[in-house]
Formats: C-alpha cells, structure tokens, sequence
C-alpha cells in the first residue's frame, strides 16, 4: 500500500534564512542569492534595483 503526502503552502515564505553574493549567472552580472526556508531565489543587480531571475521551490520528505 503506498501513502501519498501533499504539502502546499497559502503564502510564499518571506524569513530570509541565508543569502551570499557573486557572479552565478554569469561573469558579467553580479547575483543575489537568497534562501528562504521553502524557496531558494536567484536575483540580478541592476543600479533600479533587484531583478527576480530564478524562483525554486523547494520540498523535502524525510522518512526514517
């Protein structure tokens, strides 16, 4: 018999749990990466401001 989990969130997270700077996207353009406890997003900096360039979610399942 197999169990079937469905997890789903109401609202994006929004506590920042790690971040770091650097050129990930490309030599040219310096990123901010930021990790959230659900969510790792990747975001270019630009002299407007940020700029979203990647969203990932991120689910786990742990079973012991």
């Amino acid at each position: 018999m197999s169990v079937w989990n469905y997890v789903v969130t109401a609202h994006k997270p929004t506590n920042v749990t790690h971040s770091c700077v650097g050129n990930f996207t490309s030599p040219q353009e310096l990123n901010l990466i930021i990790a959230k406890c659900t969510r790792i997003e990747i975001h270019l900096l630009t002299p407007q401001g940020l700029q979203v360039r990647f969203n990932l979610s991120v689910l786990i399942l742990v079973v012991h």
